[in-house]
């Protein structure tokens, strides 16, 4: 579990190096937990690009 642990800081922290956002590693752990089972690009998911007029992404499981 800590590899696991320290696997997912390293990605997290090279995609905020990558990405130059501002947002802190809370925010984006965040924004990865409430987004984990949406089809989107990480990136588009980071800065906040609008999925579609209608509210809703095509590609995103409907459960009713």
């Amino acid at each position: 579990q800590i590899w696991i642990a320290m696997c997912v800081y390293l990605m997290i922290s090279y995609i905020k190096f990558s990405s130059k956002i501002s947002k802190s590693m809370q925010q984006i752990l965040q924004l990865l937990q409430l987004n984990i089972f949406e089809k989107r690009e990480l990136f588009s998911l980071l800065e906040d690009i609008p999925i579609n007029k209608n509210g809703h992404d095509p590609n995103q499981m409907v459960m009713f």
